[in-house]
């Protein structure tokens, strides 16, 4: 077969050459065969071929190259050159296409209109939808039918031959934006798509309980150490650091106004990952920027900040592995976290609520501590809270609240230990005791704190009963890694956060995080240097007592603390130990395809992301691998690229696509329906040449046509091909002229002049 395929291209390049310089020789109209159809088909597979490119890298969301590499504006030129054989290669196959069918009922019985001959050879302009014999061609007597079909055809060719051009240069020349990448692009120890796993299951990473079980060893709940990174309590140094800052640089009662939000961002916190926390005043998300001093403490404060241990997954294998050894090749990325087995990844979500119990006329009247059960956001979270929350300036009753009628009474007499407070009190220190009602009560909140301080000149200290609520916020994690070594979540400022929530839904359990004693414990140990003071006391006291409560000489001068504030601290407390449950665990790395190979291992970070040991698969790795936590990743990159950003991006891909349909029918009528091939005719030129040397009509239709057409009907007429019987001469006549004997129809395979 390739030897015959061979001899034919050979003969047919030799007669090609042939014809150029001789003189002119007659030619076949009909062809039969297999191959001649096949060569007829080539011009439709460049245009076919390249519309499949285009569209799997724009549905791929493809990634091409950085504006900042050398010779960009040169491949960009070079593109527009390509997008213009592009449309090039479009228009031809559709002439082959509409010339094919034009051709066939030129031979055929019935023939076609002269209107629609003539806009075939028209159908690259536009204007030609707006002449007469384009609408004129519809309407000749018989064979109706066939004049719909070639007009359709002609309408469609028309409407792809000028849209081609813009829609082959939007499809092929990339556009600036945010562009898919593979991040694992370039670790080629691991493959294209490595598995990457944190060694502990989804119920270890955000558990509906913690107690001692999520400690990773008894020394966390000894005094306070640096050496358990992933203790609950080893944040304190970093927030004392950043709260004594805070309390230095802002206004302590103007926390909650407009002008001060800002002061409640801290930004970095005690790990190996840069995390970005964020704490606001409830009342700031409810447009509540009249801010009535009277009003405020009616709003708890909420904080968030993300998960360490997924934080770190970014962080370890793709900062660390991939930007820092090739950083020209990540240059404005971003690098996100999509999935953490099968679902999204999640961020610890604390809200305090803290009322002063020394101007509650019960606690005065009874002794009995009131936790407040208002003031918190709670689940379901749905579309018509979040997007209604501003009306909750003038009233909280219609807001979503979990603990609604709930009653969470204490005596002031079995909060901590009396001789404890009275060491405090004595010591001028805050003292902190923690309140578990899940014992008492079916719906409960994550925990309560009462938190006293010293008055002068006052027997009584001062109290304030604080509600928590703790939750897993699902949100996206991600990092520009050439841009700042943080860590990112989606609800950075107040509309990120409202979407976020309104993004949650549902999925939010309407059961808060349960805060067990000895999980505290951890979260607030004893001091080294203190017998009693824990490290919140400690926190507590530094931020407020010295810089606020004062005692004149002989005076009563006393500086209040605000609620918002004291929220916002126990916040940052909690949502830091949240962020640091399961950190010690080790991360993985193996082939890709969820196949695992004894002998080929699989790569261990450790707790210090600068580096990785290679490490054989133990036996207890593959018992354990199935319970541990697919991280799933995704990659940005800003540059040119090839996507759907826009509706024009769709239109031209769609009018590519229609062209590629149109010719692969072709292709498929042409190969396997018809049983033979045409070819001529294809050209003004041709034509014109066969109008000229055929017999003039006896009708009279193009009687006083010199100088123009203005009578519609002769637009109707038929023409036809036929062959002169006289001479064998090919004639192009009116139908109505193709009577007796005198014409006769082409044969197939044989040649005429």
């Amino acid at each position: 077969m390739i030897r015959h395929c061979w001899t034919q291209l050979n003969l047919g390049i030799r007669e090609w050459i042939e014809g150029l310089t001789g003189p002119e020789q007659k030619k076949t109209a009909l062809q039969s065969g297999f191959w001649p159809r096949i060569a007829h088909s080539f011009i439709h597979i460049i245009p076919i071929g390249a519309t499949g490119a285009v569209l799997y890298l724009t549905i791929s969301q493809t990634y091409w190259t950085d504006p900042s590499e050398p010779y960009t504006q040169t491949k960009l030129q070079a593109l527009q050159f390509a997008a213009k054989l592009y449309e090039v290669f479009i228009c031809a196959s559709l002439a082959s296409i509409i010339f094919s069918v034009l051709r066939r009922d030129l031979v055929g019985n019935d023939g076609v209109s002269f209107g629609s001959l003539v806009s075939a050879f028209n159908f690259t302009q536009l204007s030609t939808v707006f002449s007469a014999e384009f609408w004129m061609g519809f309407g000749y007597r018989r064979s109706r039918r066939s004049s719909v079909s070639l007009l359709a055809l002609l309408s469609i060719g028309i409407l792809l031959a000028t849209a081609a051009g813009p829609s082959a240069a939007i499809a092929v020349i990339p556009r600036l934006g945010w562009w898919n990448a593979n991040p694992f692009g370039f670790i080629g120890l691991f493959g294209d798509q490595p598995v990457y796993t944190v060694n502990l299951p989804l119920k270890d990473i955000w558990p509906d309980v913690l107690d001692s079980s999520h400690l990773p060893s008894s020394s966390c709940r000894e005094p306070y150490n640096l050496q358990a990174e992933s203790c609950p309590g080893l944040g304190y140094e970093s927030l004392l650091q950043n709260t004594l800052y805070w309390q230095n640089n802002a206004d302590m009662e103007g926390f909650g106004r407009p002008s001060a939000l800002e002061a409640w961002n801290i930004t970095a916190l005690e790990s190996s990952i840069a995390t970005k926390p964020f704490s606001r005043p409830l009342s700031a998300f409810l447009d509540c920027y009249h801010y009535d001093t009277s009003r405020g403490e009616d709003y708890g404060t909420l904080t968030s900040t993300p998960t360490l241990v997924i934080a770190a997954s970014p962080f370890n294998i793709l900062y660390r592995s991939l930007v820092l050894s090739k950083p020209e090749l990540w240059e404005r990325s971003v690098i996100q976290v999509d999935s953490v087995g099968p679902s999204p990844p999640k961020k610890p979500f604390v809200q305090v609520m803290c009322i002063d119990v020394i101007h509650d006329t019960d606690y005065n009247d009874t002794g009995i501590v009131r936790f407040p059960n208002h003031g918190i956001l709670t689940p379901p979270f749905s579309k018509s809270q979040t997007k209604g929350w501003n009306y909750l300036c003038e009233s909280w009753n219609g807001a979503p609240n979990f603990y609604k009628d709930q009653q969470f009474n204490v005596k002031a007499s079995q909060l901590g230990d009396a001789a404890h407070l009275k060491q405090h009190m004595d010591g001028n220190s805050a003292y902190l005791s923690w309140v578990d009602f899940s014992q008492n009560t079916s719906i409960s909140p994550s925990i309560t704190a009462a938190v006293q301080f010293p008055l002068c000149n006052h027997t009584a200290p001062a109290m304030y009963a604080c509600t928590i609520d703790a939750r897993w916020l699902p949100t996206r994690y991600w990092t520009e890694p050439t841009a700042d070594t943080l860590i990112h979540t989606t609800g950075g400022d107040t509309q990120d956060f409202f979407d976020t929530v309104h993004e949650a839904g549902d999925s939010v359990s309407p059961h808060p995080i349960r805060l067990g004693l000895d999980w505290l414990d951890a979260l607030n140990t004893k001091l080294p240097t203190s017998n009693t003071t824990t490290t919140i006391e400690s926190l507590l006291t530094k931020m407020y007592l010295h810089p606020i409560t004062k005692c004149g000489n002989g005076g009563d001068q006393e500086g209040e603390i605000p609620a918002q504030s004291l929220e916002a601290v126990l916040g940052f407390v909690i949502v830091d130990g949240l962020a640091r449950v399961g950190l010690g665990s080790n991360y993985s790395l193996t082939p890709g395809g969820n196949v695992v190979d004894v002998d080929y291992g699989t790569a261990i970070y450790n707790n210090s992301p600068n580096s990785y040991s290679w490490v054989p698969i133990s036996p207890g790795d593959l018992r354990d691998m199935p319970l541990w936590s697919n991280v799933t990743f995704s990659c940005k990159r800003y540059g040119y690229g090839y996507g759907f950003g826009t509706a024009t991006t769709a239109i031209a891909l769609a009018i590519l696509c229609l062209h590629a349909l149109v010719a692969l029918a072709a292709i498929l009528k042409v190969v396997v329906l018809d049983r033979t091939t045409t070819s001529g005719w294809d050209a003004y030129g041709h034509m014109f040449a066969l109008a000229w040397k055929s017999h003039p009509p006896t009708s009279g239709i193009l009687d006083n046509a010199g100088v123009g057409i203005r009578r519609l009907e002769t637009w109707k007429e038929r023409v036809v091909v036929r062959v002169a019987k006289e001479d064998g001469d090919l004639q192009l006549i009116f139908r109505d002229e193709d009577v007796g004997s005198e014409y006769g129809k082409l044969r197939v395979d044989e040649a005429y002049g």
